[in-house]
């Protein structure tokens, strides 16, 4: 994917010297390739603009610098005197403050040129560490960039998965559905949004009731866990993924009982751990 730079309905004389960067860096294995994404606010949280870039081959933590300097490039051309690059990236934060030394000779050359465009925003510019759960647009636009989409993109933004009020699976049809993997009801127990390496131990234990469903099997399965506007969220997001590994990957997942934005987030995950193809079409049992 090129890179994107989207206006999105700007009032008149919107405020730039004071803007609000959000950024993250995503990585189809670890090396592999690299996709960046942002957006970038007024403080007012008017969306000036957004980007989605694939950036050639390199690590997570290489895409993560990327992925902050291309924010502090494109916020100093919407004219930014003053800026807050938010990053999910503890890393990336901890080195630019001098907490951590930057030892590695890679991520070194990018740690000098985030440093050099900080200097040059006349009034600063501030890299800060968010929770990935807040960083969820920067996310989606940096996935999509490596074809591990995890959200729809339209012309307004990132359209983050929100659960339909007014639906309620009805508990004979949950009864009817092959049994769900143990650890996805624990998952689902936590308090707080997963992190990677939940996502990393969560595994079925062999063959189950999903694992050989094609898409169109699986549909009914997520409408009936989290009904019809599941399913539409879904075909939006992985768009050319919807048959793909990656895709049937996803859907077994949200079949199995994770929510459609964790489903998604799963399945990116297991495309790192076996790091195979997301081509259209191609088939898998995970």
């Amino acid at each position: 994917m090129q890179k994107a730079v989207s206006p999105a309905g700007l009032p008149a004389e919107p405020e730039t010297s004071v803007l609000v960067a959000w950024c993250d860096g995503a990585c189809a294995g670890n090396p592999g390739p690299m996709g960046i994404g942002g957006v970038i606010k007024t403080v007012d949280g008017v969306t000036l603009a957004q980007f989605s870039q694939a950036v050639g081959t390199g690590s997570n933590n290489v895409a993560e610098y990327r992925a902050v300097l291309q924010a502090l490039e494109l916020a100093r051309q919407l004219g930014a005197r003053q800026l807050t690059v938010w990053t999910d990236s503890e890393l990336v934060v901890r080195q630019l403050s001098g907490r951590y030394a930057v030892r590695n000779d890679r991520l070194r050359e990018w740690w000098r040129q985030v440093k050099a465009v900080q200097r040059a925003l006349a009034d600063g510019a501030q890299v800060r560490w968010t929770p990935r759960a807040h960083n969820q647009e920067a996310d989606a636009l940096a996935s999509r960039a490596v074809g591990l989409p995890q959200a729809p993109l339209t012309a307004a933004g990132v359209v983050l998965w929100k659960p339909d009020p007014a639906y309620a699976p009805a508990p004979a049809a949950l009864a009817r559905l092959p049994p769900a993997p143990p650890a996805v009801a624990g998952l689902l127990r936590c308090r707080t949004a997963p992190r990677f390496r939940d996502f990393m131990t969560l595994r079925v234990g062999g063959m189950d009731g999903y694992s050989t469903l094609r898409r169109e099997a699986l549909e009914p399965l997520v409408a009936v866990r989290f009904g019809p506007t599941a399913v539409v969220w879904l075909r939006a997001a992985l768009a050319d993924q919807l048959d793909s590994l990656y895709g049937l990957r996803a859907w077994r997942w949200c079949a199995r009982g994770l929510p459609p934005d964790w489903a998604l987030k799963k399945a990116s995950v297991d495309s790192e751990r076996y790091r195979d193809t997301v081509t259209p079409g191609a088939r898998g049992r995970r």
